[in-house]
């Protein structure tokens, strides 16, 4: 059990640069007390690099050294990890693995107005086609904690944080550490599903993209074609205010 011994749940919340992942993570933050941590900004103010790589006009990460430099915060719970990337992380330090996928045209738009151009944009529009980083997810951590979630929209980053608030909120009951329910989160034509042995509960999606984890990637496209509906106690809504200046970071 990844969560053995935090009294609050690690979450990493991951996806090609635009999909939105500093804006859900600070909306997250707000809505759980968890604490956000961009990987980004840390490696650039406590210098985790190796220099700069003049073709992708970034920092080349040290990935050693961002571990070292996470490994005790991670010990007590309660972090968000927001990062580009999933795969060199210890496998033991997340609970939940969010991979936030956005529509190519959309994801275009929101990289050519940072600046992208040449191969650094070409490489990430790519990597999103390909689902490079939902693939790296699903082969780096346990079967049934990696979670691929839409992010096209202002509704759909407010729905994601509602869906990510309430399995915190599931994480925390009592009931569910101690036995460690198996929690499935499922897509259907409609709706997000999530259960466990005891409970069924659906939060209407609007068409949105929801998957988690294990299933090979014709199991998911089959599985999004479904249309059983399933008896259900509406989850809590949480209203999120999000500005355009907020969607422009994204």
């Amino acid at each position: 059990m990844a969560g053995r011994g935090r009294s609050r749940p690690n979450l990493l919340v991951t996806g090609t640069p635009g999909t939105g992942k500093t804006t859900t993570c600070s909306l997250l933050a707000d809505a759980t007390e968890l604490r956000h941590i961009n990987v980004g900004d840390l490696v650039r103010t406590k210098g985790l690099h190796d220099g700069w790589d003049e073709e992708f006009e970034c920092h080349v990460i040290n990935e050693d050294l961002v571990c070292d430099e996470l490994e005790d915060i991670m010990v007590g719970g309660g972090i968000i990890v927001d990062y580009h990337g999933c795969d060199f992380f210890p496998e033991c330090w997340f609970d939940l693995v969010v991979v936030l996928q956005t529509d190519n045209s959309i994801l275009h738009d929101r990289l050519t107005s940072r600046g992208y151009m040449g191969p650094k944009l070409t490489s990430n529009i790519e990597c999103e086609i390909f689902e490079v980083l939902l693939e790296e997810a699903e082969e780096s951590y346990p079967e049934g904690i990696v979670m691929a979630l839409q992010s096209d929209t202002v509704e759909d980053i407010s729905r994601n944080v509602t869906v990510l608030t309430e399995w915190e909120r599931m994480w925390l009951a009592e009931d569910y550490r101690s036995k460690w329910w198996l929690i499935e989160l499922a897509y259907t034509l409609d709706c997000f599903v999530l259960v466990n042995t005891m409970q069924i509960s659906m939060l209407e999606m609007e068409g949105s993209k929801c998957n988690m984890g294990g299933a090979t990637r014709d199991a998911r496209r089959a599985s999004r074609s479904a249309n059983g509906m399933i008896a259900y106690d509406s989850l809590p809504t949480l209203t999120v205010d999000l500005s355009q200046s907020d969607c422009e970071k994204w």
